[in-house]
């Protein structure tokens, strides 16, 4: 089992905690509902007596009984059930907590290891976009010369959908305007202080501007990380 992995259950954990203290709070709102309901019944039923029917003591005795039941059960057993389910939820966060202060050094090898993947997944699928979006326009320009051939307005032909998408992602992706490459690394979703020495970034003032159309270079490859 990977670190990640036994987090994951502890936290799993923890939720079927979080899951169970809310059922109980439901039942124990449930039990008080029940004493609400049995006072009513037995306060109706004496003022049905001051309003001059005549005294039912077997009935009484049945809505004393139902009334102390809900009683003892809204005020013992739901209470203590609460505050047990409460608890548990309490220990479970604190394991979990307590896991992570433990193997911080596990995580953040198995994460950067994650990351190098979601990495090589983004750049492959910025490529497989910009390849999908050429194929549209392709087929999208060879429809000129017909409609033109049958008088029909350019304007008959939507644009890309994916015209800002894709001009976003080459900002993203691009040089600086001041031709300096942007690091490789901030491809990657790891924090600078958990990359080694020679991997890290600087920290240059990025411009923001963009001249050209393209992928950093080395953006596909990070060294050990890879």
């Amino acid at each position: 089992m990977t670190a990640h992995e036994k987090l994951q259950e502890l936290r799993d954990a923890a939720r079927q905690a979080e899951a169970r203290r809310d059922e109980v709070r439901l039942e124990r709102d449930r039990a008080q509902r029940a004493v609400n309901s049995a006072e009513g019944a037995l306060a109706d039923h004496f003022g049905k007596i001051e309003r001059g029917e005549k005294p039912d003591a077997p009935q009484e005795k049945v809505l004393r009984a139902a009334l102390e039941k809900a009683r003892v059960s809204a005020t013992l057993e739901w209470d203590a059930r609460a505050r047990a389910a409460a608890e548990r939820v309490t220990e479970a966060e604190q394991a979990v907590r307590e896991f992570i202060a433990g193997n911080v050094d596990a995580l953040a090898a198995e994460l950067v290891e994650e990351a190098a993947g979601a990495r090589d997944g983004l750049l492959a699928a910025v490529e497989a976009l910009n390849v999908a979006e050429g194929r549209w326009n392709g087929v999208r320009a060879r429809w000129e010369p017909l409609m033109a051939a049958r008088g029909i307005g350019p304007g008959e032909l939507p644009s890309s959908p994916l015209g800002g998408a894709t001009g976003a992602l080459a900002e993203a992706m691009a040089p600086m305007a001041s031709g300096q490459p942007r690091h490789p690394s901030r491809l990657l979703p790891v924090p600078r202080s958990w990359l080694a020495e020679d991997e890290r970034p600087p920290a240059p003032e990025e411009d923001g501007v963009v001249r050209e159309r393209q992928l950093a270079p080395g953006a596909g490859h990070l060294g050990g990380l890879g």
